[in-house]
């Protein structure tokens, strides 16, 4: 059985693999990490650090030809016809490999010898979960269990075929759909940072660097499978139902790494010191999918859990952006480690109070809005946008309906974003970073017109504690904001005291019985 056991596990070691492989070597991307770059040089090490795709750019602009590296100038009007043969291979060598493998899966499964139950062996204990199960079953009708069974049968089949769906090599053309196509004549901005083509010193090559650098250092969570049940639940991958909750964890890494690192911290600052890698790291392992709240406070299993309590959802049910974020704040509230150098906060009404931050301490706050209805009212496009020019603005939830995004800054009227409906297998634990199957970093870059966003959504802020004067920083900046027209959110200094407002009312209710006193106090005037 020992064998049959690493036997299964080296076959779906395979498909990971598979998956892993493909993602970095079968796909086209619009980025690719250059490691062929010198390293004797820094300054020209940077320049090349990326090989980026010339038909990223409006084909209307003019861009110097030593953006693309040399050996991917090639003619896009006469590839194109090999482009798109290539694309059908690939997709048909993905649909062959994957019967494949789930043929082979259950011709090692049909011939394991099944195991026999000995008489002696004592029985397994009852849970008390199972013990309320079976009661609650014994008091169902034989049609309401069959019912019961046949919808939880068709759930389970929807989300593992979506999970199938998802992975990397059949959503390489859907993710392409919304692939960005950047302006020469327009800034770029990325949380708190401003990128410009059109200066006079700009160097369009550098600039797009930086900008390449800036999208891709943003931690990418997505879908994952082969996980540990949920709760009490058979799902081990969220695909289909968790996006919410992955965007929410991605904007939460983000103020995680600002608030150790910096506000401007990349990627090529784990190479300059060893301990920033290990605090990176040690970001990445708070949100691994695992039932141990010690080990991974930051989880899906433990955000399940307290929304659970919360909101009472059962474990396959989508998630808005005010519950995910009142779920991971109870996530970090009950890290004693987070905690005590991260205070959190949830403004439900749209409004900051001052009053609740807490000066010399770093504070996450986040701000879950509804700007319109059914659809956005555009009068809030202009705020919304100019959100993403503070530093401390970690980013926005939101999306369309059924389907969250994570947005980290725009050019124009395009919003960039990280997607995370792609299915990944969940991280080892026991492997190094270097070894993972799982992918925390997106070489795509796509972008939303930003009318066509939901009207619900979530900001965040982050500011640090170790500043001097970071919160006045931020009040002052913020409060620019609120005064436009069509400000998303507000600030006022305390949280008004209703219960002091009921007595005064109370009091006055009682002074105007007395009508004597009234009439007096008038004769006097």
């Amino acid at each position: 059985d020992d064998d049959d056991d690493d036997e299964d596990c080296e076959l779906e070691a395979d498909d990971d693999d598979y998956v892993y492989d493909y993602y970095h070597t079968k796909m086209r991307h619009d980025i690719v990490w250059n490691t062929h770059s010198p390293t004797s040089n820094h300054h020209h090490q940077h320049d090349e650090l990326f090989v980026i795709s010339k038909d990223l750019f409006d084909i209307d602009t003019q861009l110097n030809t030593a953006i693309a590296s040399p050996t991917t100038t090639h003619n896009t009007n006469s590839n194109s016809n090999s482009s798109t043969h290539s694309l059908k291979h690939k997709l048909k060598f993905t649909r062959h490999n994957h019967s494949n493998n789930n043929r082979s899966k259950r011709k090692q499964n049909q011939s394991k010898p099944k195991k026999q139950k000995s008489s002696s062996s004592s029985p397994a204990p009852v849970h008390a979960n199972e013990e309320e199960e079976k009661a609650n079953n014994n008091n169902k009708s034989g049609f309401s269990l069959w019912t019961d069974s046949f919808n939880s049968m068709l759930t389970h089949a929807k989300y593992r075929v979506y999970t199938m769906l998802a992975t990397p090599a059949l959503q390489w053309q859907s993710r392409r759909s919304n692939r960005h196509v950047f302006s020469l004549a327009h800034a770029v901005w990325i949380l708190g940072n401003r990128y410009c083509f059109d200066e006079e010193d700009a160097d369009t090559q550098r600039v797009m660097q930086s900008i390449v650098l800036d999208i891709y250092s943003k931690v990418w969570i997505t879908y994952r499978s082969k996980f540990a049940p949920i709760l009490h639940s058979r799902f081990t991958s969220d695909a289909g139902w968790g996006c919410m909750l992955r965007t929410t964890q991605m904007m939460t890494a983000q103020a995680l790494l600002c608030f150790y690192f910096d506000y401007g911290w990349n990627l090529t600052h784990l190479h300059t010191a060893d301990d920033m890698r290990t605090y990176y790291e040690a970001v990445l392992s708070l949100f691994n999918d695992t039932c141990d709240a010690a080990a991974a406070p930051l989880s899906i299993h433990n955000m399940i859990a307290y929304g659970a309590g919360l909101y009472e959802k059962p474990v396959g049910h989508w998630y808005g952006p005010m519950q995910t974020c009142h779920m991971i704040r109870k996530c970090i509230e009950n890290c004693a480690a987070l905690a005590a150098r991260l205070h959190c906060v949830v403004c439900d009404d749209g409004i900051i109070y001052k009053s609740d931050l807490v000066p010399g301490k770093g504070n996450l706050i986040f701000m879950p809005l509804r700007l319109g209805l059914d659809t956005l009212n555009q009068a809030y496009i202009a705020c919304l946008k100019q959100c993403f020019h503070l530093r401390q603005c970690v980013g926005v939830v939101g999306g369309k309906p059924q389907r969250s995004l994570y947005f980290i800054g725009y050019q124009n009227e395009h919003l960039f974003y990280l997607d995370p409906h792609t299915v990944f297998p969940t991280p080892n634990p026991h492997r190094p970073l270097s070894r993972q199957k799982c992918v925390f970093h997106c070489q795509d870059i796509n972008s939303l017109f930003a009318p066509q966003l939901d009207p619900s959504m979530a900001i965040a802020f982050l500011i640090k504690g170790k500043e001097a004067n970071a919160l006045d920083a931020f009040w002052s900046q913020a409060k620019e904001l609120t005064q436009q027209s069509f400000s998303i959110f507000s600030l006022a200094e305390k949280r008004p005291n209703y219960e002091q407002h009921s007595n005064v009312c109370s009091c006055e209710d009682s002074d105007s019985n007395d009508d004597d006193d009234v009439d007096n106090e008038w004769e006097k005037l």
